[in-house]
């Protein structure tokens, strides 16, 4: 969100740079977190299409990179540690893990989505998909030039759309085949701002209509988590000889 801010005019590019300083530290603790930038760019792409004239998405995405790549430099100085190197390190090690492992293709093709949805939640899940798309298809009435923050209650088609392809080309790839709740962890805050999007009625929202449906999805969404969690073990084939 600090990115996204940053891209909405030269005031607010800082909170881009911020944007990189909390990037590198998740970036720290896991790569999983590195599509992001892909999300960013994505994002940065689709609004320059959009509106040649607007350059303060491309110019946040340059600052976001520096914030970040500042912090690396710092740490290597500081600690003589190169994180590239280990970030090089453990992309060849995730590669090999395949080739220890083989896994089927086109299986995985089926069960990462699946995956992908219990570890959200199927509610959360299922009212991304239908925000998403309501969201898109107002873009699309409303036309190219009219921007989808002031068309539908701050959500923008151009994020969404981002983080899809984003979430396509990596599913497509098979970088990922299993732990998708883990390594597609990125994800899961990105999909929230979609939700919004079932009650949006042209531009506006009513808080009192919406809250009723807010709180019929919290309340789903806990009790899917509840029935995950008490029904489904990683270890339910050593506890059953027991």
């Amino acid at each position: 969100m600090l990115y996204f801010s940053g891209t909405e005019k030269a005031s607010r590019y800082w909170l881009a740079v911020v944007a990189g300083v909390v990037l590198w530290f998740g970036l720290f603790m896991s790569l999983a977190h590195l599509p992001v930038l892909a999300v960013f760019g994505a994002f940065a792409g689709l609004r320059f299409v959009k509106d040649r004239k607007n350059h303060h998405p491309i110019t946040a995405l340059f600052l976001l990179v520096g914030g970040t790549f500042f912090c690396a430099t710092a740490f290597h100085i500081k600690t003589d540690c190169n994180l590239l190197e280990v970030w090089k390190q453990n992309l060849t090690n995730h590669s090999g893990f395949y080739l220890q492992f083989p896994r089927t293709y086109w299986k995985w093709l089926l069960v990462n989505p699946l995956e992908l949805a219990f570890a959200i939640g199927l509610p959360v899940y299922g009212a991304f998909v239908w925000g998403y798309f309501r969201v898109m298809r107002s873009a699309a009435r409303r036309g190219p030039d009219v921007d989808a923050n002031k068309a539908d209650g701050g959500l923008s088609a151009a994020l969404l759309s981002a983080v899809l392809l984003t979430w396509v080309a990596l599913w497509l790839s098979g970088k990922n085949m299993g732990e998708a709740a883990r390594l597609w962890c990125f994800l899961t805050p990105m999909m929230i701002p979609a939700v919004g999007g079932l009650w949006c009625r042209q531009g506006k929202s009513d808080e009192r209509q919406a809250a009723p449906g807010f709180s019929l999805l919290l309340g789903a969404q806990l009790a899917c988590c509840i029935l995950t969690v008490g029904t489904i073990s990683g270890f339910s084939a050593l506890t059953a000889g027991q």
